[in-house]
């Protein structure tokens, strides 16, 4: 997801925060099925492993 996300945030202006989830138990609780995750500012699911750039493109608003 990095690889896509990455690009992505870039032209829009962003930046992009990767975490360790395995490292934080809490992380890992909540997020540990899902992994990897990508969330916005808000602390808002944008989009999950599954999801392909076009996909994860339109909800960034690229």
């Amino acid at each position: 997801m990095k690889g896509v996300v990455g690009p992505l945030v870039r032209t829009l202006g962003g930046t992009l925060e990767v975490v360790d989830v395995d490292s934080d138990p809490a992380l890992a609780a909540r997020w540990g099925n899902e992994i990897p995750v990508l969330l916005d500012v808000e602390g808002r699911v944008v989009a999950k492993a599954r999801d392909g750039a076009t996909k994860i493109g339109r909800r960034l608003g690229g």
